[in-house]
């Protein structure tokens, strides 16, 4: 006997489907739209509406949203000790407006994709969604660079965003390379990682090379060796066409004098950390007060011009110092302790996934590592660029601690 038609269960059914979508375009609108300048409101939107379809979700499902513990300990001293500090700041009402805007929104940067990410249909749509943009930030900085060959930014706030940027992703594009079967689509992948590490020497961001460097070094000896070998024989071919940049960014590296005297991106950068660890030790438990414009009186005599070059903002072009001067020594601790632990979390994981998310968790390991290398040598982590840290930083830890499974029956 034929059963009847349950309306109540189509229409649920069919509410669940369109809530599972909005919910992953939300997802992916927020990766995609985080590297643009001065797109606060619209990231927001994105970034809470994943947040009310994640909710709405969790109330009708009665599936409850799990955090990882340990970490959430580490992130909750963490603010709090910040808090502390900032009450005891010159300037108290700064540092707890930089608190909620960059460290609050950044972890909740992180939560989101670690809980939002469900099954691998939507771990694939957020991928590929970075890529999207990582492939929008690389050709107009390269248009722009054809235009007028100088340092580039794209559609980012300044050459620093960028190359920030184009480390966090480029490991994402190497994923994508190793595990796709078709040769035309390996090609082109191919194609986009050397168009990405054209851009990157664009920006004449060395700490950015660096990281780069690192980063394919790093995954062609865990991963795969003939893709390092490639990439090294066309990163050969880039290095001889932009050959006169590279030796104008590097030469200063290789000369002593550059490390004792006044010269400007390596000399200064030196002085400064040099004050940034004094004044850590004048003020080694509670620090200035989060935010970075706190440190900038400290620095203020480094903010000048020296053949035509600006220096730039005065802080220390190091973002653990940077935290060291703002929240004191138990700050700093509690930064690099939460690193740590996401750091541990993730490696632990590796070898435990199939294949292709294993891989994938290694490179978004690799995006993490170079990253950290990458703010060694500036202080980077807020604005778009924290928040985009800590959003693929909740992927990797999606990925480590709750792997997703295949797309679940939508329908």
């Amino acid at each position: 006997m034929p059963q009847p038609i349950c309306w109540s269960e189509i229409k649920q059914s069919r509410v669940r489907t369109l809530g599972y979508l909005l919910l992953t375009l939300s997802l992916a609108a927020t990766a995609f739209i985080l590297p643009f300048k001065d797109t606060t409101a619209v990231r927001n939107i994105s970034l809470f509406s994943a947040i009310f379809f994640l909710t709405a979700f969790s109330i009708a499902e009665r599936r409850p949203l799990v955090l990882p513990t340990g970490l959430g300990l580490l992130i909750s001293a963490y603010i709090g000790w910040a808090i502390i500090s900032a009450l005891t700041s010159t300037d108290t009402r700064l540092a707890l407006s930089k608190i909620r805007g960059e460290m609050v929104m950044g972890f909740l940067f992180l939560y989101v994709p670690f809980l939002t990410i469900r099954d691998r249909h939507q771990l694939r749509t957020v991928v590929y969604s970075i890529l999207a943009v990582g492939f929008l930030l690389c050709t107009t900085g390269i248009v722009e660079y054809i235009l007028s060959p100088s340092r580039i930014k794209s559609v980012t706030m300044d050459y620093n965003f960028l190359s920030s940027f184009l480390v966090m992703i480029f490991p994402l594009i190497l994923y994508h390379l190793v595990t796709q079967r078709r040769l035309i689509i390996k090609v082109l992948s191919g194609l986009f990682l050397l168009a990405m590490f054209a851009a990157n020497i664009m920006t004449s961001c060395r700490a950015a090379w660096i990281a780069m460097v690192v980063q394919i070094v790093y995954f062609g000896f865990k991963i795969e060796r003939k893709t390092l070998i490639l990439f090294v024989l066309g990163a050969g071919l880039i290095g001889t066409i932009f050959f006169p940049q590279v030796v104008e960014r590097v030469r200063p590296m290789l000369e002593l004098k550059n490390y004792t005297g006044n010269e400007v991106t390596i000399g200064r950068r030196l002085q400064r950390w040099a004050v940034a660890g004094e004044e850590m030790t004048k003020r080694p438990l509670l620090g200035v007060g989060f935010g970075r414009t706190q440190v900038y009186p400290y620095f203020s005599r480094f903010n000048i011009k020296e053949k035509g070059q600006e220096e730039g903002q005065p802080h220390a072009h190091n973002t653990y110092l940077d935290f060291g001067m703002e929240l004191g020594f138990p700050g700093l601790f509690l930064f690099l302790a939460v690193l740590a632990k996401i750091l541990h979390t993730c490696y632990n994981s590796l070898n435990k996934l199939p294949k292709s998310q294993n891989i994938l968790l290694f490179c978004l390991i690799l995006s993490i590592i170079g990253f950290l290398i990458r703010i060694s040598f500036d202080d980077l982590l807020y604005n778009e660029i924290g928040l985009f840290f800590w959003f693929l930083t909740g992927i990797a830890l999606k990925l480590a601690l709750y792997p997703p499974l295949e797309a679940e029956d939508q329908s």
